[in-house]
């Protein structure tokens, strides 16, 4: 790992130097491509072992989609391709895809209807009998 980001190499055994064509996509070739599927298939491999999928940036986010998915059973999707809105999930009823709450990070001011530039972790739940305060409690 060097800053956060898997570091690898694949070693020739014969000659004892790097293997430096199967990160040259125009390398082609037979033998270059059944390299590069091995080594693609083991580095899957260890992410599947050793890595944990987080689908939001926040770790307040992800504790509140952890919940969601220990208690109904559902994670997250992403339906927004758009750079502004891609990381806001959308959680949804598992029989009807109906969706009961999203996920997003936005200004605060945008909630509090003033000028606030923080950004925070907003989620929007369908719910009748949450209290509205108006601090952290908002009107959809």
């Amino acid at each position: 790992m060097k800053n956060g980001k898997v570091d690898s190499q694949v070693i020739d055994c014969s000659t004892g130097d790097e293997y430096y064509q199967i990160d040259v996509p125009a390398m082609q070739g037979k033998f270059v491509s059944s390299v590069r599927a091995g080594y693609l298939k083991i580095l899957g491999r260890i992410v599947d072992h050793c890595c944990l999928t987080m689908p939001f940036a926040s770790p307040q986010a992800n504790r509140i989609a952890g919940r969601i998915y220990d208690h109904y059973h559902v994670a997250p999707d992403f339906p927004w391709k758009s750079k502004n809105n891609k990381d806001n999930g959308v959680f949804r009823h598992p029989d009807s895809g109906k969706w009961f709450g999203l996920i997003m990070n936005g200004r605060r001011g945008l909630v509090t209807k003033d000028d606030d530039e923080q950004n925070v972790d907003i989620i929007n739940l369908k719910s009748d009998t949450l209290p509205v305060d108006g601090k952290s409690i908002f009107p959809a």
